[in-house]
């Protein structure tokens, strides 16, 4: 099972990478903040997954997985970051 979700979540955010990137390259305030939203959205539901120890659209158990229960709060945090560093990419 902790090969499959952190397979999923890696799949996900590399997906996400590029669709943030896209949001916001734009000049429009909106996109960018769609941007922002997906990957609050993704840095919230690892969080989520990671305290209350289950994946929740398909109710499995991770608190006895330790590399399961442990990796959903790293991609917690690689996603806040891969979305912060796509914002300030432009910038530099």
């Amino acid at each position: 099972m902790a090969f499959t979700y952190i397979s999923i979540s890696t799949v996900v955010l590399i997906f996400a990478y590029f669709s943030i990137k896209k949001l916001t390259e734009h000049d429009d305030v909106y996109y960018k903040f769609f941007g922002i939203l997906i990957s609050c959205t993704l840095m919230l539901f690892h969080f989520y997954t990671y305290h209350d120890g289950k994946i929740s659209f398909i109710d499995i158990s991770i608190e006895n997985n330790d590399p399961a229960h442990y990796s959903s709060f790293i991609f917690g945090l690689i996603s806040g970051f891969v979305g912060w560093e796509v914002y300030h990419e432009d910038k530099k």
